[in-house]
């Protein structure tokens, strides 16, 4: 690990080499991608997790940028390597910015030179959202991803419908980078368990006789966008916030009261409940193990394995792919059509 006072980009390739050269001696695959990653200093993250879970498995060149610090900005660099085949590896070229009070560090003129250019390049945004950050707009052409993690921004008591609503609002100002959120991807097994317990036709039916639902466990956003994702599913509009959840419109004009309970990780398990307008209840519940139970009227109970997936996999599924989740932009357009009387 090599120690750069001042910093300089031009430097810092060179550092970059010999850290390379000083790790490995076999053939090094060349980057697929550049991962940018801003956070706050002394604050707990998924980041090193979700890195150690990536290394051996794609290389890329990474920039910390670590916010929180005094005095002027600094720089080391370091590479960590994993055989990949015979007489190969799979490397990290790591750059660690501190960004001090000179705020240089964080500067897109300072680390844009450090891109490895004709390779994607994910912006992870650990840092608040509220208000949206200035940083997106100037860094929109440089980026092909930001990604974010809207349960993560829960910890300061950020508001996830305010997220949402700004992201909805990035879209309609014709901002080219895409956005996905961690925390959407968390809900794909409630997503898919949800799909699975009104798939035999006679299930099917009740999805427009949905009088209220109540889920237990998850955090607020991963609530909300498992929420507007079957309101974008199935043509519900949203109503108003109430102390408990929310009240939605179906599309034949009855209400559907959803409520949240019990805010816990998701790995912890979780219970999802719906009641029809007739006094039938279905049902699905997830134990830690990742084991969902799915319950309906009259018949016997199925269970099958849907885990939730952990930041390392979402990041590794985030970085194998530029394509945009239609379903998540669905489900965020939906908080958009939130009167702005409930919201305030």
């Amino acid at each position: 690990m090599t120690r750069l006072d001042p910093i300089s980009p031009t430097q810092i390739e060179k550092e970059i080499q010999k850290e390379l050269s000083a790790v490995s001696a076999a053939f090094t695959r060349a980057g697929l991608f550049n991962l940018i990653i801003f956070k706050q200093a002394s604050q707990k993250n998924p980041v090193e997790a979700s890195l150690n879970y990536l290394l051996g498995k794609r290389p890329a060149r990474i920039i910390h940028i670590e916010s929180g610090f005094s005095g002027p900005s600094r720089a080391h660099v370091s590479a960590r390597c994993y055989p990949y085949r015979k007489d190969s590896e799979v490397c990290f070229q790591e750059i660690h910015i501190r960004n001090g009070a000179d705020n240089i560090g964080r500067d897109p003129g300072f680390w844009s030179p450090l891109i490895i250019r004709e390779i994607p390049v994910y912006i992870w945004w650990l840092e608040p959202l509220i208000p949206f950050p200035e940083l997106f707009r100037k860094t929109d052409e440089t980026a092909d991803r930001f990604l974010i993690y809207s349960s993560y921004n829960e910890e300061p008591a950020e508001n996830p419908l305010s997220i949402f609503r700004s992201l909805c609002a990035w879209g309609d100002r014709g901002y080219g980078t895409s956005f996905s959120d961690f925390s959407w991807h968390r809900i794909l097994p409630l997503r898919i368990g949800t799909a699975r317990l009104f798939d035999p036709v006679a299930e099917r039916i009740m999805l427009t006789e949905i009088a209220s639902l109540c889920l237990s466990g998850g955090s607020s956003s991963e609530a909300l966008l498992y929420s507007f994702w079957l309101a974008a599913r199935l043509g519900w509009e949203a109503r108003e916030i109430e102390t408990d959840g929310l009240s939605f419109r179906d599309s034949g004009r009855k209400t559907v009261k959803v409520r949240h309970e019990k805010k816990t990780p998701l790995e912890n398990g979780y219970m999802i409940e719906f009641e029809i307008r007739d006094g039938k209840k279905l049902s699905l519940r997830s134990k830690k193990e990742g084991c969902v139970t799915l319950t309906r009227p009259d018949s016997e109970c199925q269970t099958m394995r849907l885990p939730v997936p952990g930041p390392g996999e979402i990041l590794l599924k985030e970085v194998d792919s530029l394509k945009a989740d239609l379903l998540f932009y669905e489900a965020i357009k939906a908080t958009g059509k939130l009167p702005n009387e409930a919201f305030a």
